[in-house]
């Protein structure tokens, strides 16, 4: 897992608080929330298998921070969001949406792309003859 840099992650969380969404942090152990009601932690749980911990700031964890996730059910703040972490931020993070109401902010190499490449290597697989499952990214 491929954490973000510190600077990178605690900006990212500021466009979030910004744009009005609410931000999710998660570390390569556990995911942190600021309200367990919130929009859409409901279906995190379920999808994800597991509870949040919860905290009211999250500046103890962003320097071991593996994704950022903005939620907000108005999809053009999250859109607008999106755009304004890949342009600030796009040669330090990667930012796209994984469901609409969702802003993922991971580091650049944290993809299935990379891992596809690693497993390549490491068992001289073809990448072609690899294949990936899951969300849009």
């Amino acid at each position: 897992m491929r954490d973000l840099p510190r600077d990178a992650a605690a900006r990212s969380i500021e466009f979030i608080e910004e744009h009005d969404l609410v931000a999710w942090l998660y570390t390569d152990t556990v995911w942190y929330v600021q309200d367990p009601k919130g929009p859409h932690v409901d279906r995190e749980r379920r999808t994800v298998g597991f509870e949040p911990e919860v905290t009211s700031d999250y500046s103890a964890y962003v320097a071991q921070t593996a994704k950022i996730v903005g939620v907000s059910d108005d999809l053009e703040a999250v859109a607008a969001c999106e755009k304004k972490v890949q342009q600030e931020l796009g040669d330090h993070v990667s930012a796209a949406r994984s469901q609409p109401f969702h802003l993922d902010v991971t580091h650049p190499a944290a993809n299935k792309g990379s891992v596809v490449d690693f497993l390549s290597a490491v068992y001289l697989i073809p990448s072609s003859s690899i294949a990936t499952l899951g969300d849009a990214q």
